[in-house]
């Protein structure tokens, strides 16, 4: 099946789930442990008094970038996702005026070159079909210095291989990266400082880089 066609299909499931997303199991197990350790990993460094912006990459019905609006109040949030359903149900959320959500391809993100600071990625990469695509974007609208933190699942444990070998054959056209090949990904992509930090309960996975760029 041809690229544009395997797209095609993944908009269309995200199109579908966004109108149980917010139920979804997953929000409670999975999602919501992710989002408060991409919150942690961003509060530590003292952004919270920070005019800084963060993109949300497959933000899904905004829940991050909700909380993140609600809790940086001067930061910029942006939030995007391939599903143009799953952004109407973001933007249909009451929050604050220092968040824009959009509809726009991982792989041709419509962002000026060097724009954001943080970047989050949460469960979304294993979609990604062109992961070199997705990291070579991410990359070009960071700041020099700017990070990329990205949340999947984990398959160097047994439990986690086990899990995402099962999910992989009922979604098709996903694939959740191993840590070395995360970092083997980060760095032929320009980033540098790589951190990687695993759950304690679920097979998770969080990897951290800083976008390398002349000219700074």
């Amino acid at each position: 099946m041809k690229h544009k066609a395997k797209k095609r299909i993944t908009k269309w499931r995200f199109d579908k789930w966004a109108h149980r997303y917010d139920d979804s199991i997953l929000q409670h197990f999975i999602f919501r442990t992710s989002h408060n350790m991409l919150y942690r990993e961003i509060a530590s460094n003292n952004h919270n008094g920070s005019k800084i912006k963060i993109l949300d990459v497959g933000c899904g019905t905004g829940e991050l970038a909700h909380n993140l609006a609600r809790d940086f109040s001067k930061a910029e949030i942006y939030g995007v996702d391939i599903s143009e359903t799953m952004i109407k149900k973001a933007i249909a959320k009451k929050g604050k005026d220092n968040i824009k959500f959009e509809a726009g391809d991982v792989e041709d993100l419509p962002y000026k070159d060097s724009l954001f600071d943080i970047i989050a990625c949460s469960h979304s990469f294993h979609h990604y079909l062109n992961k070199d695509k997705a990291m070579t974007e991410m990359y070009r609208v960071l700041k020099p210095d700017g990070r990329l933190m990205i949340i999947d699942g984990c398959r160097d444990v047994l439990f986690g291989r086990i899990v995402f070998d099962i999910v992989e054959r009922i979604e098709k056209h996903v694939y959740h990266l191993l840590s070395r090949e995360f970092r083997e990904l980060f760095r032929k992509s320009g980033f540098n400082n790589l951190v990687q930090k695993r759950f304690n309960f679920v097979p998770l996975l969080l990897t951290i880089g800083t976008a390398i760029k002349s000219g700074r």
